[in-house]
């Protein structure tokens, strides 16, 4: 499955090359312009309105935070013991004096959520600086910030592809082919380098997103890629974004 998920990653890339190789610089240029302003105007979107649905996906999220906190928190080798069976372990295996941490224990709860490794310790930090100690209220606030999370992203996937949409529907209907005269080659290079770049800028705002599925996705899948979980870590568009 690593393999297979790179591989895609890298197919993609080349593919989106190519196509700027055929076309040149200017419709790749376009394609750039197209992929910012559609991460613009998804955010600006998003940001606007995800709150307004923050409360379709809250019972679920919510309860899956109390869950994993609970899951994180507890001696799961003593109730393994006591129960006489195999006990679910949590991603993050917290020492009994981080379980108390406020640091360790939103980060853990945070992976255990799916959330990635970067975002999860970002996540982590500004809680620390908020919350002094483990408690009910840190286990609600965590909810509400993860339910917000998951909701401006799945709001800002959806408007990112209407947008993605639209241009490529009007580049389409433009049938553009423009070129530089009289230097071929040097226009079909620079636009596959401006097909690349686009490629890799779509499969960071994918990855952007799933920074925070891994509870849809899983992280053990996204942990047995490399690319993928580079991508996802270190994202540009994330960090743009301030996610």
């Amino acid at each position: 499955m690593r393999i297979l998920i790179d591989l895609f990653i890298v197919l993609i890339i080349g593919l989106t090359a190519w196509r700027g190789w055929k076309k040149g610089v200017i419709v790749g240029l376009c394609g750039l312009l197209a992929l910012a302003v559609s991460v613009y105007g998804a955010n600006v979107v998003a940001t606007a309105y995800y709150t307004e649905y923050t409360q379709i996906l809250d019972p679920f999220i919510s309860g899956y935070v109390d869950t994993s906190t609970a899951l994180v928190t507890k001696d799961v080798q003593e109730d393994a013991a006591q129960d006489g069976e195999d006990e679910t372990m949590p991603y993050v295996l917290l020492s009994e004096e981080e379980k108390s941490d406020v640091y360790s224990v939103t980060y853990a709860v945070m992976r255990q959520c799916g959330v990635a490794n970067r975002a999860a310790e970002k996540i982590a930090v500004e809680f620390s600086g908020q919350y002094t100690s483990v408690n009910s209220e840190l286990v609600n606030a965590m909810g509400e910030y993860l339910t917000g999370r998951i909701t401006y992203m799945v709001l800002f996937a959806a408007v990112f592809v209407l947008f993605i949409t639209l241009f490529t529907i009007i580049e389409n209907v433009l049938n553009l082919t423009f070129a530089m005269p009289g230097i071929e080659k040097v226009n079909r290079g620079l636009g596959a380098a401006a097909g690349a770049i686009r490629a890799i800028g779509l499969l960071l705002v994918v990855c952007c997103v799933c920074r925070y599925l891994g509870l849809f996705l899983g992280n053990d899948r996204i942990g047995a890629t490399w690319i993928f979980e580079k991508m996802i870590n270190s994202n540009l568009i994330a960090n743009m974004l301030g996610v």
